[in-house]
């Protein structure tokens, strides 16, 4: 059987600096589930959604959040994001000088 592995990302935007949560990325590696695919997905799946759950218990503290998960041949296979990145403003000629 194919071995596969997923990866779930959690990352977050704090006054403009974006950064993985700690812990993450989480890996899922068939090889570790007896080489079932089905069960590892279910695993990365699994760990998906708690990440999605983990962000909407403290959204209003970060400018943006994203939670995706891809496999081992980088298909992004489900993505979630939340919030918005703040505008920046151009620098305009002489400034900042």
């Amino acid at each position: 059987m194919q071995r596969v592995i997923y990866k779930v990302h959690y990352e977050v935007t704090i006054n403009g600096n974006n950064s993985a949560v700690s812990g993450y990325p989480k890996a899922f590696d068939s090889k570790e589930y007896g080489n079932d695919t089905d069960k590892t997905f279910v695993r990365a799946e699994g760990a998906y959604h708690k990440a999605i759950a983990d962000a909407c218990a403290v959204y209003e503290n970060r400018e943006q959040q994203t939670v995706y998960l891809v496999d081992s041949a980088g298909n992004q296979r489900w993505c979630w994001s939340k919030g918005e990145l703040a505008e920046v403003e151009p620098l305009v000629e002489g400034e900042g000088e």
